[in-house]
């Protein structure tokens, strides 16, 4: 719509000029942009799936996206299309997924050397697990330094996503116990008891290291139950319980056990 600059008073008509924009952008890419586009937004006369093949159509093919800017432009029609396939409702955890897509996590991260060894007294360092070194708490074969940036990457994604008990159960079943159990320290009390639980249920009933736990947890050891037929077995407990001789759970234990 065009209004001619024409003045009734000097005894000009007035006029206003209606245009076809079909024949004005006629061959551009405008023209193809507005003939595609399912307008007018009318909720009563449009189908929702209809804006939303709109918008995936222009995030895929409507922008250059080896340029900053186009990827910019493509991220707000996601949005668009994450709006209309949820009904304009969003929570952060969807933003966080969207903003992950087509994007590979290259940052790595390297091990904080401790300022202060307060365990090794010896000074020496610890080794550095390699392929086929085995777990010496569980048992297990500790996963090769490739696998395990895989491991850590995708539990980080997870927790990008929001996705915090997934990520603990990933990082539980692939022996990030250091990450699970901080971050189950992080949620609640329950969950962080049951991440405790899972832990110490991979150690055997009369590994040391289970009577020590158990021992400091106030909790009578399981293999305090059974007869511990093996004199090293039985060694190994007794020295466990020592450090903690002067508890009164060491107490009851020594009763019982002398019984």
């Amino acid at each position: 719509v065009r209004g001619c600059p024409n003045d009734p008073a000097d005894g000009q008509p007035a006029l206003v000029e209606i245009h076809s924009l079909e024949i004005i952008l006629h061959d551009t890419a405008e023209q193809e942009t507005m003939r595609i586009f399912p307008g007018p937004l009318i909720r009563e006369d449009l189908h929702k799936v209809d804006v939303m093949t709109f918008c995936q159509r222009k995030a895929a093919t409507g922008y250059d996206l080896t340029t900053k800017q186009g990827r910019d432009s493509a991220l707000l029609w996601k949005l668009l299309l994450l709006l209309c396939r949820q009904n304009g409702s969003m929570v952060g955890s969807d933003t966080a997924e969207l903003l992950m897509q087509d994007r590979k996590y290259q940052e790595k991260y390297k091990r904080q050397e401790p300022r202060v060894n307060l365990i090794n007294l010896t000074g020496e360092e610890w080794p550095v697990p390699g392929h086929g070194t085995m777990d010496l708490l569980t048992g297990e074969m500790v996963p090769t330094a490739g696998t395990l940036e895989q491991t850590m990457e995708k539990f980080t994604k997870l927790l990008f996503y929001g996705r915090k008990k997934e990520a603990l159960d990933w990082a539980m079943r692939n022996q990030l116990w250091g990450h699970a159990l901080f971050l189950s320290s992080k949620m609640n009390p329950r969950i962080y008891s049951w991440v405790l639980t899972g832990f110490t249920s991979t150690l055997a009933s009369n590994d040391p290291l289970q009577t020590l736990f158990q021992l400091m947890s106030g909790r009578i050891p399981q293999a305090s139950l059974v007869l511990l037929s093996a004199p090293a077995s039985l060694l190994s407990w007794v020295l466990c319980i020592l450090p903690k001789q002067d508890g009164p759970e060491a107490r009851r234990l020594s009763s019982e056990d002398g019984q």
